[in-house]
């Protein structure tokens, strides 16, 4: 009986011993030549985080996981660069458990990062053999997250009201903003209020570049989808 006390509590020994390290301990240091390093210090770099003074992490002091964790968490809500959301994303995930630790959840951190303004461009080029001159266009989007079911959007474009692209005469310091509005939803009807594109029955019954206004879509009527806009010019259905 003693002996199969004995054995049971060797077996149990050796099932916790092996069991231990499949646990990353939050307080044993990150390898020198972990790709974390690397991470953090470019986010220093951008100014997302606070180096040792030179913006920079030394490569001769090894952090514990628990401490590139608090970085992590510091530069969650901070980011402004798809490049700088990458890194982030990749560190939350290789610090977890750590993360967690600190009650601060990864999914959570995600949701911190899709909040942040996103930008969008568009740049172009044409060449027209018949005129011999070049017309050229460029775009830069932003979109804000204000919650769930509201943005704000807003553009800077060089092409002219009409949405025609510059041609090789024109200033491209002419630039303007074009869309300009706050998007929002109630229950199944979508409202956006504000400068923004308008195009009803894809375009064949109208297409505007620019409209300054409203536009509701989702109302139902005789089962059908109705969209309602208005612009200087009146209500248009």
């Amino acid at each position: 009986m003693k002996k199969r006390l004995l054995r049971t509590a060797i077996t149990t020994a050796l099932t916790v011993t092996f069991a231990v390290p499949a646990f990353a301990n939050p307080f044993s240091d990150v390898p020198p030549k972990h790709w974390a390093y690397d991470a953090v210090n470019k986010l220093a770099a951008a100014g997302i985080i606070d180096g040792y003074g030179d913006g920079t992490f030394k490569g001769d002091k090894t952090l514990t996981r628990y401490e590139m964790a608090q970085i992590v968490a510091k530069a969650m809500g901070k980011v402004s660069t798809v490049d700088q959301k990458i890194i982030v994303d990749k560190l939350a995930a290789e610090f977890g458990a750590e993360l967690n630790e600190l009650g601060i959840k990864v999914d959570g951190i995600q949701k911190q990062l899709d909040n942040q303004i996103k930008f969008n461009g568009e740049a172009r080029v044409q060449y027209d053999n018949a005129t011999e001159d070049t017309t050229y266009r460029f775009r830069l989007g932003a979109t804000g997250k204000v919650n769930d079911n509201t943005k704000i959007n807003v553009r800077l474009t060089t092409a002219d009201e009409k949405g025609f692209d510059k041609s090789s005469i024109d200033s491209f310091n002419s630039t303007r903003i074009d869309r300009f509005n706050l998007d929002t939803k109630i229950g199944s009807v979508n409202t956006v209020l504000g400068k923004q594109d308008l195009i009803l029955g894809k375009g064949l019954l109208y297409n505007s570049n620019e409209v300054d206004g409203a536009a509701i879509t989702g109302a139902k009527v005789n089962w059908d989808k109705l969209t309602l806009a208005y612009d200087n010019s009146g209500p248009m259905y």
